[in-house]
């Protein structure tokens, strides 16, 4: 994959020269996190469930 199909500068994340770089690096960054939340919480999730599956044996 290339910046390209990112549809985002690559070196605008190093090197932010506007404002609106600066944003869409904030925003690509905000989105990961998010992302990364999401997965954190459904590990959560999976171990609290199977927890609960061992203590109801």
């Amino acid at each position: 994959m290339n910046a390209a199909a990112l549809n985002f500068d690559l070196y605008a994340m190093t090197k932010p020269k506007t404002r609106q770089d600066a944003m869409l690096v904030a925003r690509e960054i905000i989105d990961q996190l998010t992302l990364i939340e999401e997965c954190i919480d459904r590990a959560i999730a999976g171990c609290e469930a199977s927890r609960l599956a061992d203590l109801a044996r």
